[in-house]
This record gives C-alpha cells, sequence and structure tokens, in this order.
C-alpha cells in the first residue's frame, strides 16, 4: 500500500492553483498539474480520480485559508474581521483562482456544489458564528432574515473579486492577466477601510 506522502500532496495541490490562474478551470488538465508539480500523472489520479475532485479539494484549502472571525465584542467589529480576513485570503492567486472557479461553476452544477460547500459553506458557518453571538449580546433586530443577511455578507466578501474581472476585459480568456491588475492596484484589501465600511452597513441592517 502507498505510504502518504504529504509533501507530494501540497505540492499537487499548489500546481492545481497555479494552472488555474494560468490557464482557468475548462482548460487545466491534470497532466499539466502533475508536470508542474514533478509528478506522474498516476501519482495524481491515486490522490483524485477525475479533473474535478482535485479541484474541489484545492478549493477547499483556498476556502480554509481564511481564519475563524475574532471576537471583537460587537457586531461590527466581528463583520468586519470576517470581510478583512476574507479579502486577505482571496487577494492575489488564490482571488484569480476562485474568480476562474466561479466562471465556470455557472455552467458546470457539480463545481458549482462544490464550491457551496467548500467556500460559500465555510462563509456561512463564520457568519452564523458571528450572528449567535451578536444575539447573545441582544444586538439583532427581532424578525433578522440570517439567511438573506448571509447572502449580503457573502457578496461583500465576493466584491473585490468581481471589480478585478470586470475591469480586465481579456480576464474571461486570460485569468493570468488579472495578476497584474491585482499587482498594481495598490490597495491592500486586508487594511482597506472598505471593510470597515461594508461591516458598518450590515451591522445597521441586522441591529435593533
Amino acid at each position: 500500500m502507498r505510504s502518504p506522502d504529504p509533501q507530494l500532496d501540497q505540492a499537487l495541490i499548489e500546481a492545481a492553483v497555479t494552472e488555474l490562474v494560468q490557464v482557468g478551470y475548462a482548460r487545466l488538465t491534470t497532466a499539466a498539474v502533475a508536470r508542474r508539480a514533478g509528478a506522474s500523472t498516476a501519482s495524481l489520479y491515486r490522490r483524485w480520480p477525475s479533473k474535478h475532485a482535485l479541484v474541489a479539494e484545492a478549493a477547499t484549502r483556498l476556502a480554509e485559508q481564511a481564519l475563524h472571525p475574532a471576537d471583537t465584542g460587537s457586531l461590527t467589529g466581528d463583520l468586519t474581521s470576517l470581510l478583512q480576513q476574507k479579502h486577505a485570503a482571496v487577494a492575489g492567486e488564490t482571488g484569480i483562482a476562485l474568480v476562474s472557479l466561479v466562471g465556470q461553476s455557472a455552467h458546470d452544477p457539480e463545481l458549482a456544489r462544490t464550491l457551496h460547500e467548500a467556500v460559500f459553506g465555510l462563509t456561512r458557518t463564520h457568519i452564523a458564528t458571528i450572528l449567535d453571538r451578536a444575539a447573545a449580546r441582544d444586538e439583532l433586530a427581532d424578525g433578522l432574515d440570517r439567511d438573506v443577511f448571509a447572502d449580503l455578507v457573502i457578496g461583500a466578501v465576493l466584491a473585490p473579486l468581481v471589480d478585478r474581472w470586470s475591469t480586465d476585459r481579456d480576464a474571461a480568456d486570460n485569468p493570468a492577466s488579472l495578476t497584474t491588475a491585482a499587482g498594481t492596484s495598490g490597495t491592500d484589501p486586508s487594511t482597506s477601510t472598505g471593510a470597515l465600511a461594508a461591516a458598518r452597513m450590515l451591522a445597521l441592517a441586522a441591529t435593533r
């Protein structure tokens, strides 16, 4: 039986993310991922039976890069922490890879389910924790629809990605072109006042 090799697993995941950045999901091949990782295609398929399974694992790893939001003592503070951490997590190559996956998911129901579970599901768990804290502090408005509120927060998380995508007309055909925009924007999402402004607006909608 093959011994586990976490280093090779990680190398293959990193290679998959790089391929997503360079060519997008539709053009990604398992052969190219294996070659970039310095591994055989057979070793890749022993770990993941398909391209979709590999990308699903990569998406899960990307989503897990975001830390659990801090307990700051207020709904506004918790939402600010969440948005800053999520924006930092999707900056650079991580964000480009996720943009590629989100775009492809519109045409791939199986990939859409994977993203919903791995990326959006984790974010919804974080939001639920934040709302539970706010409820314990008696901050929440009566009758708040938590599902709708979670949708609004996820929209705020994705907004920087959508903005980067829409400002580059070539991005649909060349995801790597977003790298230039990300590197020259001069904005650090993890410290941007935009996260605080968005958090304040969201908190206003949810509180008494």
